[in-house]
């Protein structure tokens, strides 16, 4: 192994590690995180629970500067199964879009609480067989 290829799997190895320093998504979020996991099917590949505090950097999920998560987008993806309680615990929750998928079950007064509370400016779960409390 040349000199520039270890030192090229070295910077590697460094940045891969300062960035997770970086981003870190707060525990009580990667709980919500773990349970989305647990409760639906056809997620991105980059959805794993051995990741949780990097999820800022999977598909579908965005963040705010300080790492909470702010939009949850994950539409036309035959995703199924049915959405946590626990997205409660999104205090920065603004944009949920599951649109056109395959979710099934109830949101307990998810949606009031959601637009009241965790300043949500976009709740879409149409084409879905989601009902609302």
């Amino acid at each position: 192994m040349s000199a520039i290829t270890k030192m090229s799997a070295l910077a590697f190895i460094f940045l891969t590690l300062w960035s997770s320093l970086l981003c870190s998504i707060p525990s009580d979020e990667q709980e919500t995180l773990k349970d989305i996991i647990d409760s639906l099917t056809n997620l991105p590949s980059d959805w794993t629970i051995n990741d949780l505090g990097n999820g800022c950097t999977w598909e579908g999920i965005g963040c705010s500067l300080q790492d909470s998560v702010t939009n949850l987008s994950l539409s036309s993806r035959n995703i199924k199964g049915q959405l946590p309680d626990s997205l409660l615990k999104l205090k920065s929750l603004s944009v949920l879009d599951f649109h056109q998928n395959l979710l099934d079950g109830t949101l307990p007064s998810l949606p009031n609480t959601l637009q009241t509370i965790l300043k949500v400016k976009l709740l879409n779960v149409e084409r879905n067989k989601v009902l609302r409390d």
